[in-house]
């Protein structure tokens, strides 16, 4: 994300100052997914004609990933008008792949 800031609007993210960092919200029940200032720094965006300045520790929220299991992939497709048609399940019946369609 942030090599194509960096391309697209003229940023200059050092991209080696920033890590990943996810965690599993239980609460929620979604993965978080942050990047995180490495040091103090200033960024630029020309585009924007914008600075930002990072402490070290903090992040730019960049996602959600929402999990569930096959019953709440059912009860979500209901409630949004869909129907569970297929699943494909890994070996290991941890992951899913769902075919829904339109009811």
């Amino acid at each position: 994300m942030l090599a194509r800031v960096n391309r697209e609007l003229g940023g200059d993210f050092d991209l080696r100052a920033f890590k990943h960092h996810a965690f599993y919200n239980d609460e929620i029940g979604r993965v978080e997914i942050y990047i995180e200032s490495t040091r103090p720094q200033t960024v630029t965006i020309r585009a924007l004609d914008l600075k930002i300045n990072f402490e070290e520790g903090e992040r730019i929220h960049t996602e959600n990933s929402y999990k569930y299991d096959l019953s709440g992939i059912a009860q979500l497709a209901n409630e949004t008008g869909y129907t569970c048609a297929r699943t494909w399940l890994d070996a290991r019946e941890r992951f899913s792949s769902n075919l829904l369609l339109a009811t």
